[in-house]
């Protein structure tokens, strides 16, 4: 039998936690609305009262999203480093899950590139994954090779455990849902959408794309 030569990560998922200095998440637990009520977008995003809490969360993230700081241990060049510009939150917003909701069903964000959740209140809660089923991939005239879905079966819905003040980022293509809420209490959390400024180096024109979002 031959022995195991290396593994080659093509595309991975990967998910990373990170943990919010808890005086943060106290700050932020303060201006929640009262009742069980969603903030709306722009009750959060960019508010003096929430910015603390989404400087620290994009301070946080954003070496890990792609083209980050801790990438550069695998790259070549400095150069592969500058093919995305800086990270950006570009939306947010609360969720209050109430006791005995289910919450979101799975779903996208389809309106950015990486996203993440802050958990500021609640107990037993977690996030589900799911690897969405795929289109059969086409072929060079541009056809699909077969008219199936395919869905890898052996890759079940994961679940990752949160506590209060952890955040969860992840690709935003990824299918995700909450836990329902089987407590007594009510659930808070922040979902924050990021995107880069630019992707591919700026000094190569017509190819940039500059977002400046």
């Amino acid at each position: 039998m031959a022995d195991l030569d290396g593994v080659i990560e093509l595309f991975p998922t990967r998910i990373f936690k990170f943990r919010i200095d808890p005086r943060i998440i106290k700050d932020a637990v303060k201006h929640k609305k009262k009742g069980g009520e969603n903030h709306t977008f722009d009750e959060v995003f960019n508010h003096p009262e929430f910015l603390s809490l989404q400087e620290e969360v994009l301070k946080s993230v954003t070496p890990y999203c792609p083209g980050g700081i801790p990438r550069l241990r695998h790259m070549r060049s400095q150069q592969k480093h500058d093919r995305i510009g800086e990270w950006k939150i570009v939306s947010g917003w609360i969720n209050n899950q109430s006791p005995g909701q289910e919450g979101f069903k799975y779903h996208p964000h389809a309106e950015s590139f990486m996203s993440c959740v802050v958990y500021l209140e609640g107990e037993n809660m977690s996030i589900n994954f799911r690897d969405e089923a795929r289109l059969a991939p086409a072929d060079e005239t541009g056809r699909a090779s077969y008219d199936l879905l395919i869905r890898h079966h052996w890759h079940e819905d994961a679940t990752i455990p949160a506590e209060v003040g952890d955040v969860i980022l992840f690709p935003s293509y990824l299918l995700h849902k909450p836990n329902k809420n089987e407590t007594d209490i009510d659930r808070i959390s922040i979902a924050y959408n990021l995107m880069p400024t630019r992707l591919n180096p700026p000094t190569t024109p017509p190819w940039s794309i500059k977002f400046d979002v």
